[in-house]
């Protein structure tokens, strides 16, 4: 192993270990006291091995494609804002918002990718420090945000891991492909675009903390493909282009109806089963996909139809076993096909989100294990 490969492992084992102890020793670090280290770090690489900031011949067809790639994100994410609305972002347009926000983040992805860049470079894309690399910057995202989460709330758990530590492990894969397959630019330019837009624009698609942590990971995943796939155009043959289009439109085809399924704001919405209630119809991780009703739909409910409503914040898909008139109003007993006995209480009509249409077995056990692990 080349001496300055080992001085590459010596810095990032002593970096590892510094955002390690933040864990055990609170408020160690901040973001801006991470900066000055990292600043650091970078004049201690400057003196042992040197710097490098040379473009590559990659760099700008690559930024092309992430450019258009974000531009298609964007519109999606705010298309999708038509149909669940938007919320105003808590920053304006200020000199102390320009100060104590946007300049300080965009020298934290400047520093931080610059650093990443000489890591693998210097080492000559040496596999240990490629791993460490990315062990590094992974564990800052996670130490940076730990603290203002309570993960005794199961919210606040599923909130850290879905947007926390699934966005990190995704984006800091692509932060790595970039540094290989082209340069640091193109890093700074997607962190930059990706991450700073909340301080600039006055409102935001409001969509909840589970679909923005799905697209957290789409994102990152397309351009990880698209980068890690890339050829100068003389080596890329038509027929392999067009295969990988084909594919990639598949894969985005899935991943939205994914998203809208889930999300809830299209006329068609997936639910999994958490529970037994209504075996053999349907059983615990089975996914079914219901048709939401409107005022006018409901009224054409019957006897037997396997509905989704809401009980105490919660879906419950059981049968309906009655249907009765009060004040002119359709109410519903309903009842889950492996109980004894009937639902407590008749479900209001204003309270009945669907009706089940499709039901696909097993594929929501996943989630269930992961509800049950954290529980």
């Amino acid at each position: 192993m080349k001496s300055s490969v080992k001085k590459i492992l010596a810095i990032e084992i002593l970096v590892l270990l510094v955002i390690i102890s933040n864990f055990f020793v609170p408020y160690l670090f901040d973001k801006y006291r991470y900066l000055v280290f990292f600043l650091g770090i970078g004049v201690l690489i400057y003196f042992l091995t040197g710097i490098d900031i040379d473009k590559t011949p990659n760099e700008k067809p690559i930024f092309k494609k992430t450019l258009f790639y974000i531009m298609l994100y964007f519109i999606l994410i705010y298309l999708l804002g038509l149909f669940i609305g938007y919320a105003k972002t808590i920053y304006s347009w200020s000199f102390t918002n320009l100060v104590k926000n946007i300049i300080p983040a965009i020298t934290i992805i400047i520093v931080c990718e610059v650093l990443r860049y000489q890591f693998i470079r210097k080492s000559n894309n040496n596999k240990i420090v490629i791993i460490l690399s990315y062990l590094i910057f992974v564990t800052l995202d996670v130490v940076l945000a730990f603290n203002t989460y309570d993960l005794s709330i199961k919210d606040d758990l599923y909130e850290f891991i879905g947007l926390i530590i699934m966005g990190s492990l995704i984006k800091n894969v692509l932060m790595t492909i970039y540094d290989i397959k082209s340069d640091f630019y193109n890093s700074i330019a997607y962190r930059i675009l990706t991450e700073i837009y909340v301080f600039i624009i006055p409102i935001i698609p409001d969509l909840g903390p589970y679909v923005n942590s799905v697209l957290l990971i789409v994102l990152p995943t397309v351009l990880s493909v698209v980068v890690f796939s890339y050829k100068n155009k003389e080596q890329d043959k038509p027929k392999n282009k067009r295969k990988r289009n084909i594919i990639f439109t598949i894969v985005v085809f899935i991943l939205l109806l994914l998203v809208g399924l889930n999300s809830g704001f299209f006329k068609y919405q997936s639910l999994v089963i958490g529970s037994n209630s209504m075996k053999n119809y349907l059983s615990k991780g089975d996914v079914v996909i219901l048709k939401k009703l409107d005022s006018k739909e409901r009224k054409k409910l019957k006897e037997g139809d396997v509905i989704v409503f809401k009980y105490e914040k919660k879906l419950i898909a059981h049968r309906i076993n009655k249907i009765v008139k009060r004040d002119e109003r359709d109410f519903y007993i309903t009842k889950g096909d492996n109980n004894e006995r009937v639902d407590e209480g008749a479900i209001d009509g204003k309270n009945v989100l669907g009706i089940v249409k499709i039901k696909i077995k097993s594929i929501g056990l996943p989630s269930i294990w992961l509800n049950e692990l954290f529980s």
